[in-house]
């Protein structure tokens, strides 16, 4: 039996629908040609329809979904070749986000960073897959705030609504590889190599974008490239 979302403001709630329908599309749950209706999806959450299609309206608007008349909404299938493009605008800019980080950190703000990483590592020997996940996005999100550039912020995240979440404990050597590729991109802040931090950072999120498209086509998320 599906959990039921707890009692969140109608905004929030809304938010919270969307983002369970999308995970559930890029993880192949809903698939592309699938027909969802509120009113189903509002009985299996526990919830009122209004929030719901608020939630389909809005993912409807970001090309997860298209709306279908009396029937619904159907799953769209996401195109590679965009997927493609968002992926490379978001390494893009988390490496600029790095490389204007490392010309205005701090000692301070690199001992709170590498504090982070070394948490990160703990709970790589540990096994500690969900902590893993959180310490990953907060490293990020460290170097994002110590870049100070708000609007690339807003983008990145905007970004994230197309980049499914990795699941540590499937993929076999993923938190080791991500352990490594942090500590070079935290070596060249601490060297103050802002080039060289950009280079860390844009190869650590395109090998995680390889990795993740990859997966995408394997659970058919993804449209066929068109051989013309």
């Amino acid at each position: 039996m599906e959990p039921t979302l707890p009692k969140q403001g109608r905004g929030q709630l809304s938010n919270a629908i969307a983002e369970r329908i999308r995970s559930r599309i890029l993880s192949g749950v809903y698939k592309p040609g699938q027909f969802l209706r509120h009113e189903e999806l509002a009985a299996q959450a526990g919830v009122s329809n209004t929030p719901v299609r608020e939630a389909l309206l809005g993912l409807s608007k970001d090309g997860f979904v298209q709306h279908a008349s009396r029937r619904g909404f159907v799953v769209l299938p996401l195109r590679r070749r965009d997927m493609e493009d968002l992926y490379e605008l978001h390494a893009q800019i988390s490496a600029t986000l790095a490389q204007r980080a490392t010309r205005a950190i701090t000692p301070r703000k690199f001992e709170e960073l590498s504090e982070i990483q070394a948490r990160f590592e703990e709970a790589l020997a540990a096994r500690e897959y969900g902590e893993l996940e959180r310490l990953n996005d907060e490293l990020h999100r460290h170097i994002n705030r110590i870049a100070d550039s708000p609007k690339l912020g807003w983008t990145l995240v905007t970004l994230l609504k197309y980049i499914p979440k990795r699941d540590y404990a499937d993929i076999d050597g993923l938190a080791a590889m991500q352990a490594e590729q942090h500590r070079q991109i935290l070596a060249a802040m601490h060297e103050g190599d802002a080039e060289g931090a950009y280079r860390a950072m844009y190869e650590h999120s395109s090998l995680a974008m390889g990795e993740i498209l990859n997966e995408l086509e394997r659970l058919g998320v993804l449209q066929p490239q068109s051989a013309h």
